[in-house]
């Protein structure tokens, strides 16, 4: 019993490192205190129907075997017996469910900024020790944001702290709105907020980050001096190599200095040491591939580990490599007067660059290629994910646009393929026109970034244009994993399961199988 009341107060107070105030603190000893007393009666009850067990059995020990009437009187007395246990124990569960959700609230309450119902510092530093210890057990990639409300001080001296209160609490709720389940949303002191998105590195949430500022110049605040519009700035880093959670802090507010220092309403994120400035941040990562090689004139695949021929980056390769870079440009075309197409596109890749495109391997090849691969992981210690992708609307984009429309939805797939994996991934095509990959050493929170990055090339093609079939192209997601050697047929079986299992979600998501069941994984890039 005291283990069962143990766990509950331990689950439900397991961040709560000290009561933020007196008042807390005098609630949770008062709790405990009730949960001793619960406890205790429920120790008081046991004892009792201990000794009233022990006194049936005495009684059946002494019973007239011949008598059935003495036999029903033991029988109905051990059944009350156990009936008063089972109503005993159900008023305790009820009192200890009450406490829990008591405890629930001011511990809520506690890791919950008073006004603007954000996340608050305390929450934050924990959301933020956890995942750098994520990062460095499982390498799980976390951004940080810091944002800045302009110019704040002024906003309280000219409108008055009343006012002042309103536009924060409009700023938590605007980014709370755009960013709701990609991330952590916290009031870090003041006029500041702190955002933490983990899974995903800054460069895939730059875009987003921004959309959230800009979103924040449209806040109107009503006062009696007029209408009232402010800005922020902000600064962006990701974890690296042996940082901490100081160290991130110090590298976000780094950027959070560079916009303050060009002029605020602004954003600086970091990227590889060099800051940039957010709004120069392009739909061409959505189709900027993971790796460029500089004048590839071969590309070394998996296979060719195996011993089979190199593929060399022939008149088809420069073909295709230069229809992914039309894509670029046509991706980040924005409205901003003067905008070249030609210095869009030098501004990802030189002119002289070449990118690495990996060739689609035949059913066969891709399972050959496969069951090389799993040879290998007992050696190499790495895991293997199969992950894959289908046209789930296939019918319908064929009755609505034709086989032209089909072909160009297939193609502009395997580009958003192409463009979301690492140059020695393995890229096969299945019969039905879909496609499969192999990688190799990734968590799953990378093969689901992967994944997004697939999701999101596909939403940036169609750029909008609803007369285009990529408009309406419907994708779905699944991968499954392995950590020793396997026969092929069970991880395409398990994939096969995966596309199968139900789910009500309308966002994108990725269907993981684990060897045992189907789930369902969301990444912040799915959430749109």
């Amino acid at each position: 019993m005291g283990l069962g009341l143990g766990f509950v107060i331990s689950q439900q107070l397991r961040h709560q490192n000290a009561a933020t105030t007196k008042l807390e603190t005098e609630q949770l000893r008062h709790w405990v205190s009730h949960l001793r007393s619960i406890a205790s009666s429920m120790s008081a009850g046991v004892e009792i129907h201990n000794d009233r067990l022990e006194n049936v059995n005495n009684a059946l020990v002494t019973l007239d075997t011949g008598n059935p009437k003495v036999l029903e009187q033991a029988i109905n007395a051990l059944l009350e017996t156990n009936k008063f246990m089972q109503q005993e124990l159900q008023a305790a569960q009820s009192r200890i469910a009450t406490q829990a959700r008591a405890i629930e609230e001011v511990t809520a309450q506690a890791r919950t900024d008073a006004l603007t119902g954000a996340a608050n510092r305390l929450a934050f530093n924990e959301a933020l020790d956890d995942a750098v210890a994520d990062f460095t057990n499982e390498q799980r990639t976390t951004t940080l944001a810091l944002l800045d409300i302009d110019r704040f001080k002024q906003v309280n001296d000219t409108y008055g702290h009343a006012v002042g209160d309103k536009v924060l609490i409009a700023v938590a709720k605007m980014l709370q709105d755009k960013l709701r389940g990609r991330g952590l949303v916290a009031r870090y002191g003041g006029e500041e907020f702190s955002l933490l998105f983990t899974g995903c590195p800054a460069a895939w949430m730059v875009r987003v980050m921004e959309e959230a500022r800009k979103a924040i110049q449209d806040i109107r605040i009503q006062t009696e001096l007029g209408e009232l519009q402010v800005t922020c700035s902000v600064g962006m880093a990701d974890l690296i190599g042996g940082d901490s959670a100081t160290g991130l802090i110090a590298r976000a507010d780094q950027g959070l200095y560079q916009a303050k220092q060009h002029g605020r309403d602004r954003g600086y994120w970091c990227s590889q040491g060099e800051w940039l400035p957010m709004d120069s941040q392009p739909a061409a990562m959505l189709w900027q591939p993971l790796q460029l090689e500089t004048k590839v004139t071969s590309q070394e695949t998996s296979s060719d580990k195996a011993g089979q021929k190199k593929t060399t980056a022939d008149d088809s390769l420069f073909q295709l490599a230069s229809e992914c870079l039309d894509i670029v440009s046509s991706a980040t075309q924005t409205a901003e007067e003067g905008n070249d197409s030609e210095a869009t596109r030098a501004k990802w890749v030189k002119a002289e660059e070449i990118v690495a495109i990996q060739p689609v391997l035949s059913v066969e090849e891709f399972t050959e290629n496969l069951q090389r691969s799993l040879l290998t992981i007992e050696d190499s210690g790495k895991n293997l994910s199969l992950l894959s992708v289908r046209i789930s609307n296939r019918e319908e984009i064929l009755s609505r646009f034709g086989q032209g429309g089909l072909d160009e939805c297939e193609e502009t797939l395997l580009r958003s393929v192409r463009c979301s994996l690492r140059g020695h991934d393995t890229i096969g095509r299945t019969s039905d026109g879909n496609y499969q990959m192999i990688l190799i050493g990734l968590a799953l929170d990378a093969v689901c970034y992967r994944a997004a990055r697939i999701q999101l090339g596909i939403n940036s093609a169609s750029d909008g244009d609803t007369l285009q079939p990529v408009a309406h192209l419907k994708i779905q997601l699944a991968t499954t994993f392995t950590s020793e050697a396997e026969d092929t047929n069970q991880l395409f079986s398990r994939l096969g399961e995966a596309f199968r299992f139900e789910t009500e979600r309308q966002t994108p998501c990725v269907l993981v199988h684990d060897g045992n069941s189907v789930k369902v994984e969301l990444h912040p890039l799915l959430v749109y």
